[in-house]
Order: structure tokens, then sequence, then C-alpha cells
């Protein structure tokens, strides 16, 4: 318009996360799946990254008491001294007579180990809880695996990502029905995932565009070494 400029006006500019490019061999999926104690007929469910309260690990242990055939991994950290430990897990698998189909590996996995936690898995956990409204980097790795996903989140740039590109089911956060009932939908009718178009809406030359956009330097080249 032909007033003055907003001095508060924003621009969103939306950056995608970026792609992991991780070097790694391909370990053969049935040998990782013998050490895990998956049987034949189990479809294992992966958790990967900080373990926190907000991923919903509790509803996903839950879950598999209605969710026979399911088998769950859990590897990563523990975020913080406020977020329940691995112990915590331990003990409510245990409690609930699904214990023999959980293995919990605790501690920073490198990314040289990367490839043998998601050659044994079937699907990926994303089941974050409502105050999540962000990205998740887990995604980018289960694309990278062809890995499909289970998402929950706030409305946010995740969900968003698995719904266009079909990289998944995404249910409502928060909810022991909404895992349920999503793992069962993964078993019996997986997606058929978009993964290239995917990866080609997140590729690097993407983010840098997106951030130089955001820094006002829209149509600027990075200077040659």
């Amino acid at each position: 318009h032909d007033g003055p400029s907003n001095p508060l006006l924003k621009i969103v500019v939306r950056v995608p996360h970026g792609l992991y490019e991780i070097a790694t061999g391909t370990p053969d999926s049935a040998t990782v799946r013998r050490e895990w104690g998956v049987r034949d007929g189990q479809k294992v469910f992966l958790a990967f990254g900080y373990v926190r309260d907000g991923k919903n690990l509790d509803l996903a242990l839950r879950a598999l008491t209605r969710v026979p055939e399911a088998f769950l991994v859990v590897a990563g950290s523990v975020a913080s001294s406020k977020d329940k430990p691995f112990v915590h897990y331990r003990e409510l698998a245990a409690s609930l007579g699904v214990a023999d189909r959980c293995r919990f590996f605790e501690g920073f996995v490198a990314d040289k180990d990367l490839g043998r936690y998601f050659a044994g898995t079937d699907f990926v956990l994303l089941t974050y809880a409502a105050s999540f409204h962000s990205q998740s980097g887990v995604l980018n790795i289960a694309a990278w695996a062809r890995k499909p996903v289970l998402a929950s989140a706030a409305p946010s740039a995740l969900i968003q990502c698995v719904t266009n590109f079909a990289l998944g089911i995404s249910i409502a956060p928060d909810s022991p029905e909404a895992v349920v009932n999503g793992m069962r939908e993964l078993l019996q009718c997986p997606p058929v995932p978009r993964w290239e178009d995917y990866e080609a809406s997140a590729a690097w030359s993407k983010n840098a565009s997106g951030v130089l956009q955001a820094a006002g330097l829209a149509g600027s080249t990075a200077p040659s070494s």
C-alpha cells in the first residue's frame, strides 16, 4: 500500500529442517532383530533420540498390551533430570507384562550406529505431546532409512510433512486410544510414502534459501572459497 511501512510487520518464512546425510554400513536386518529377540510376525516400533516425558513413551508401552504383534525399541539418552529415567519405562513394561517385547538402549547413539537401529525397525514413533509445535530431526533419519512414522503433535511442521507426503500416520496427541489405533493402522494398512518428494522439499539448498530470505538476503549467493 501507499502508507508508511509498519516496523512491527512480521514476515513468516518457512525453512525446512534439512536432510541428514548419514554414511553408515547397511547392517543385516534379520541379524539385528534376532539379537533383539524379535519373533517372526512381530513388527518393531522404534522410539529414537532424547527420551523425555513429552514423547509419550508411557502410552506406547501401554499400547503394547492391546497390539500383541508390536515390539518396542527405545534408544537414546534421557533429556534432563526432570524427565522420567529409563528405569521408569523398564518397570512399567514389567508391570504391564510386555517386557519381553521391549528393548531399552540407554545412552548417546553415534552416527556409525544409526544404521543398526533403523535396519531392525519397521516403524518409527514420533508420538509427541500437544505441547510440541516444531519439526523433528528424527523424522529425517526415518526418511533416510525409509521407515514410516506414527506421529502426533500440535499443528506443526512435523504433522504437515507427515500428512503432505504420506510419511506415516498422524494421530491426536496424548491419546492412549489414538496410539493403539495408529499402531494397528500401520500394521494393517501401511502408507505408501512419497520419500523422494519429501527429500526434494527438505533439501539443504531450500534450507539455505529460506535462511537467506529470513535474513533479508534473498538472492544472495555464498561467497566463494
